[in-house]
């Protein structure tokens, strides 16, 4: 697809509860008038990354702009869509497009990164709402492998992210009372499982 993607500014904040508070955070989505927007899912990420683990390093050292190259798939849709996660210095965007996947293990040429591999497996649970303008995932049962292997890490804890447009983040505050924190399943999985 030689078409230029068009790069879309978008909000997306993180919450971290604790796995003994989800029915706690269920109860104020449902307080607040929140619903259900599909059936929970199995999300599979395949992340690629070069040689040295650039993108990875990008984002521990929080370089901007920076992005993340993925492979998604979810259970029983042999549907295959490659994702780029853009961070900006002041927004954050995603770029998805279908694509025609023959084997998971061969690399992909970046514009950036030069050359990427297959180099984790992150898969989860994900439950979707709406509330208001914001679209609110919770991901739980979260799973780290080293692309190949078979010895799973596990995610005790769930994350929730809030996504919206560029313009809702005035709003966001107000309305989400909850702590937020920075993270990424790349980087928790490559400190799990290729650190040392």
């Amino acid at each position: 697809n030689n078409k230029k993607m068009k790069i879309e500014p978008r909000l997306e904040k993180k919450i971290f509860i604790k796995n003994n508070k989800l029915n706690y955070f269920k109860n104020w989505l449902q307080v607040n008038s929140a619903y259900k927007l599909y059936d929970d899912r199995v999300v599979n990420s395949i992340y690629y990354d070069n040689n040295r683990f650039q993108s990875f390093y990008d984002s521990e050292e929080g370089v901007a702009p920076r992005k993340k190259i993925r492979i998604r798939f979810y259970e029983n849709l042999k549907e295959y869509r490659l994702e780029k996660k853009y961070t900006f210095q002041s927004y954050r965007a995603k770029t998805s497009s279908k694509v025609i996947i023959k084997n998971l293990n061969n690399s992909l040429s970046d514009s950036n990164y030069g050359l990427v591999r297959p180099k984790v497996k992150i898969s989860y649970l994900r439950s979707y709402y709406k509330l208001n303008s914001y679209r609110i995932t919770i991901d739980r049962n979260i799973t780290y492998k080293r692309v190949g292997s078979i010895f799973l890490k596990k995610e005790k804890d769930i994350i929730v992210e809030v996504k919206s447009s560029i313009n809702a983040e005035k709003n966001f505050n107000f309305l989400f009372p909850f702590p937020l924190i920075r993270f990424s399943k790349y980087s928790k999985a490559i400190n799990l499982i290729y650190s040392k």
